[in-house]
């Protein structure tokens, strides 16, 4: 079963690095729904919209 996971995750992963790499959120904007809605055991809430979530992560990337 792994292994069909794999093929399915796999071809998302570059554009994932990118659209997380890409300090401008401008990658970020053209692969995600702006919609989009962050939820986690970590967060009191869950988060809502593109540019929240895009500082959420961009926050915690700056942390690592």
């Amino acid at each position: 079963m792994p292994e069909a996971s794999s093929r399915i995750v796999r071809p998302f992963l570059p554009m994932w690095r990118r659209a997380l790499g890409d300090k401008s959120e401008a990658t970020f904007a053209e692969v995600v729904a702006p919609h989009i809605r962050l939820e986690g055991s970590i967060y009191a809430i869950p988060i809502d919209g593109r540019d929240k979530v895009w500082t959420c992560m961009r926050t915690a990337a700056s942390f690592t």
